[in-house]
């Protein structure tokens, strides 16, 4: 019984599930998630080439 409900709820939950978010270039290397409300930084390998 649980299987033949947590299918079709499991189908329903990935389709109702959506967001956009907006990625603003802060300049320096640096890109703001307006969704996640953080900072990222443009650059994966800085620490290694910031000398």
């Amino acid at each position: 019984m649980f299987r033949v409900l947590f299918l079709p709820a499991l189908c329903l939950a990935m389709l109702s599930v959506s967001t956009t978010a907006a990625l603003h270039d802060r300049g320096n290397g640096l890109i703001y998630d307006d969704v996640l409300d953080i900072t990222w930084l443009q650059d994966a390998n800085y620490a290694l080439t910031s000398g």
